[in-house]
């Protein structure tokens, strides 16, 4: 996914303190993130752009769920 520039500019970016949290938790977020842009798709964003950003969190729940 093409990540925002804005968290680019970011010494330690949003990810990186994600992805030290416990599984539980980054299952928590990354299923809360799904829903949020699944419901708001065409509502903030270009319809592609909220569910390329959906598919990206879909992806990182699957790569907690497989570690």
């Amino acid at each position: 996914m093409e990540t925002d520039n804005h968290y680019k500019q970011m010494v330690i970016e949003p990810w990186d303190v994600i992805d030290l949290w416990p599984d539980e938790q980054r299952k928590g977020f990354y299923r809360g993130n799904i829903i949020k842009y699944a419901m708001r798709i065409g509502s903030k964003d270009q319809e592609l752009k909220e569910a390329i950003k959906l598919l990206h969190y879909a992806q990182k729940l699957v790569d907690v769920l497989e570690s």
